[in-house]
């Protein structure tokens, strides 16, 4: 494989996950059940084709840019296992719960107007949901930082701390995602309850 066709490969992925990403995170948004099993079947598909792709980039040999520094991470093999970490949680956990979540929108597909219950929405908006995606997305955009400084010659990732710099940005901007998304999982599952209480009071009366 070229070094041409790798950069391409790496931002072909981050495109992918980036999308999956944006699109995870505005499945509480959906104005219907509708909306949602579409979307949610968009994100399917989406987080298949970028693990199929990761994938294969990581069967593939990547070129060969400069030898490596000892006692060093390869940056070559960097651009592979940096998105592939993050991308094992998304198909662990993400990919079920966006399944279940599509699956529990077929009970409305007779009634594709009716609004979004308040407990599937708050079940769309589940940490584990979005963050793995999210947190590949990021992952795959720096390893194609990374691959993009290997091909230009513009900056050797091995031989300074601009990888440790990386990996300590991903970690960050990951927490700081989960501190959002918990937060509004938090909120959504309180207006879940809340409906589900008023409900059955109604209903008692």
């Amino acid at each position: 494989m070229t070094e041409a066709v790798h950069l391409g490969a790496m931002l072909a992925l981050a495109a992918v996950w980036l999308t999956a990403g944006v699109l995870a995170d505005g499945l509480p948004d959906a104005p219907s059940a509708r909306a949602l099993r579409q979307r949610s079947g968009a994100v399917l598909a989406l987080a298949t084709s970028g693990l199929a792709v990761l994938i294969a980039l990581a069967l593939i040999p990547a070129p060969e840019w400069s030898p490596a520094t000892p006692g060093t991470v390869d940056p070559r093999l960097l651009s592979v296992l940096l998105p592939l970490i993050p991308a094992v949680f998304a198909a662990g956990f993400t990919l079920r719960r966006v399944a279940r979540i599509r699956t529990a929108t077929s009970a409305f597909t007779s009634a594709p107007g009716v609004p979004l219950p308040p407990a599937l929405r708050a079940g769309a908006a589940h940490p584990l949901l979005a963050i793995p995606l999210q947190a590949t997305a990021l992952a795959a955009a720096l390893a194609s930082a990374v691959t993009a400084t290997l091909a230009t010659g513009w900056l050797d990732p091995a031989g300074s701390g601009a990888i440790a710099i990386l990996i300590t940005g991903l970690t960050l901007a990951t927490l700081v995602l989960a501190v959002r998304h918990a937060l509004r999982h938090s909120r959504l599952a309180e207006g879940a309850i809340t409906v589900r209480r008023a409900s059955t009071a109604a209903l008692s009366r």
